[in-house]
């Protein structure tokens, strides 16, 4: 799984799935440039800097929030909208277990 880890200006880090932002670059992209959907939102599942780079030039909190899940709370009283577009962004990926008995 894919995440993108957002710090918001009151200090809350909040968890929005990659393909949330990924689908809507691939929407974009394969209507303008004739590529397929999914290729399109494997290229940007793949590069972390066009992921970071579309969330914050071409999405609003409104587009994440209802994805979005806050794995680290404070008192909440903050502009999450500017807390998307301006906030510290990290990818982080994750593999999924193994099976260790094999």
């Amino acid at each position: 799984m894919i995440e993108i880890h957002v710090e918001m200006p009151d200090g809350t880090v909040w968890s929005v799935p990659a393909n949330i932002v990924a689908d809507d670059a691939a929407k974009f992209y394969s209507e303008r440039n004739g590529g397929t959907f999914e290729q399109e939102r494997q290229v940007t599942l793949d590069d972390d800097d066009e992921l970071l780079d579309w969330a914050s030039n071409n999405m609003d909190w409104s587009d994440v929030e209802k994805h979005a899940h806050c794995i680290l709370s404070v008192e909440p009283d903050v502009d999450y909208r500017d807390g998307w577009i301006n906030g510290n962004k990290t990818v982080k990926r994750s593999k999924p277990c193994q099976n260790l008995d094999t």
